[in-house]
């Protein structure tokens, strides 16, 4: 028996008034929003993947986090075979009014920009069936 194979992730949801900032990522193949954040590396806590994520999306430094959810059932990865184990942290960063860059590019094709969206849009905005669960949770 084969031990199974877990895609580990972590996201930071950030909100100033009724807004909430999210990701909208796209190349030729996809096109989705979501919390900022990522996958978690090699040999990396679940909250240094938060901070170095953060850092390099928004280059913005977390004073606080605190955990929010972690799905507890079965989930698997859309992008690939693994099981998904994910965790969303409410984060407060160092400069909450931050203006995310309009546009980052990454490698040949992947696009990445920050948005702020308003809480009665959020759940529309999700591509995710884990985000969709924490953007009910937020905004019910």
């Amino acid at each position: 028996m084969s031990l199974p194979l877990f895609n580990v992730r972590v996201y930071g949801i950030m909100q100033k008034e009724d807004l909430y900032l999210l990701s909208h990522e796209w190349n030729d193949k996809v096109d989705f929003w979501k919390f900022p954040g990522g996958g978690v590396e090699e040999n990396e806590g679940i909250e240094q993947a938060l901070k170095r994520e953060l850092m390099e999306e928004l280059n913005t430094e977390i004073k606080d986090a605190e955990l929010y959810y972690v799905n507890e059932h079965y989930q698997k990865s859309l992008f690939g075979k693994e099981s998904l184990l994910a965790f969303y942290y409410l984060v407060n960063a160092a400069d909450m009014d931050l203006s995310p860059k309009k546009e980052i590019k990454w490698g040949k094709d992947y696009h990445l920009r920050f948005s702020w969206i308003s809480a009665d849009k959020l759940l529309e905005h999700m591509h995710f069936p884990l985000d969709k669960i924490v953007a009910s949770r937020l905004t019910n």
